[in-house]
């Protein structure tokens, strides 16, 4: 992809994901993909005019495209998929202001907290998880290195992401719906 165009795509997934609901379009399009408006207002519990309106949005941004247009009903249905993963480089997220910031993070936590409440009322959470809560005391060097720990944990699931999507694709066996998370950030003293 040319410098300009990439350049252009980071400045619109910035856009996308500072916005409170647009970010969570983006990102339900891409855990589902290929999705259809109607499925994604489902998965939000929002109205299908609304997801739509944002669908459109991240269209003409270059965030998503059309990748098959079924009817239903005599409506033309369309199923869109992620050009990239909502994910804002480091260097990127950097030059944000604080406010952009704490709005990206939103994005991130909001729906990580509705899945982890979901699975824990179907009671999906049992012997064969990880959850684990390590609250620590660390120096500049420790910050860095637990930085450096997570973004590693996130290339390795990127990774199995793409493989598990390939064994999937040939049609051996169903998918598993799961949520995988690295949190890491600092907290105020209490």
């Amino acid at each position: 992809m040319p410098l300009k165009a990439r350049d252009e795509l980071d400045r619109a997934l910035v856009a996308a994901m500072t916005h409170p609901f647009r970010s969570r379009v983006l990102g339900e399009v891409a855990a589902i993909s290929p999705a259809s408006a109607r499925e994604v207002a489902r998965r939000l519990d929002a109205p299908g005019s609304k997801v739509r309106y944002h669908l459109r949005c991240l269209f003409s941004m270059g965030l998503v495209e059309v990748v098959e247009e079924r009817t239903r009903r005599g409506m033309i249905e369309r199923y869109y998929r992620s050009v990239r993963e909502p994910v804002v480089e480091d260097e990127e997220f950097a030059l944000l202001d604080d406010k952009a910031k704490l709005r990206i993070a939103a994005a991130v936590m909001t729906p990580l907290f509705a899945d982890a409440m979901h699975a824990f009322r179907a009671e999906t959470i049992q012997d064969d998880h990880h959850l684990t809560r390590v609250p620590l005391e660390v120096d500049r060097q420790g910050w860095s290195e637990l930085q450096d720990i997570h973004r590693d944990a996130w290339e390795r699931v990127e990774q199995v992401k793409r493989r598990a999507a390939a064994r999937l694709g040939e049609g051996a066996e169903a998918g598993m719906p799961v949520t995988s998370a690295q949190l890491c950030f600092k907290v105020p003293r209490r």
